[in-house]
């Protein structure tokens, strides 16, 4: 009976695990499309922002079912931000891993955009894991954030000619308009 209930209490949590992976997986995917576009598609990123508004109910369902499945609040609090929730992403970026690179990024993004820089630099203080564009990003946005402008400035260029046709690479220009 206890080798039964054992299998019975792990084929549950396969289940749920297969649940939360089948829930996250499109919207992670969505969120993954579009954020390089955000800033340069115009118009033509609503439709997807509305997809991912659209999933981010579900995700936030899935949330309450696993609270303490750190990836599913870092693809919600990005997902809130990108469609312009930042009360909400906060909250669920809050929730995200520590070491989850892009969930501070956009964590830091959130602190930037209220003018709490010291937080945005607190939390950038760690280098952002992840592709190398976000490490670039990362470390443009904790310089600016720390008030040294030379170098995000700096740091902005570096990034801007290595990664300049790469979808994403506009925001190193978002920055320099910021300082």
């Amino acid at each position: 009976a206890l080798l039964t209930g054992g299998r019975v209490h792990q084929s549950s949590r396969m289940r749920r695990e297969r649940e939360r992976e089948e829930t996250l997986r499109p919207l992670e995917l969505r969120v993954r499309e579009t954020r390089p576009l955000f800033y340069t598609e115009g118009r033509d990123v609503f439709p997807r922002l509305r997809e991912i508004e659209a999933s981010l109910e579900e995700v936030e369902d899935l949330a309450r079912r696993h609270p303490g499945h750190p990836r599913v609040w870092s693809i919600l609090g990005i997902g809130w931000y990108l469609v312009g929730d930042g009360v909400r992403a906060e909250r669920a970026l809050l929730r995200a891993r520590p070491d989850d690179g892009l969930a501070r990024l956009h964590l830091a993004k959130i602190h930037i955009s209220r003018a709490v820089t010291e937080k945005a630099a607190a939390l950038l203080e760690t280098e952002v894991a992840g592709e190398e564009i976000d490490r670039q990003l990362g470390r443009a946005y904790a310089s600016f954030a720390a008030g040294r402008k030379e170098e995000a400035l700096r740091r902005c260029d570096e990034g801007a000619a290595r990664f300049g046709r790469d979808m994403g690479a506009e925001e190193f220009h978002l920055i320099r308009a910021m300082i």
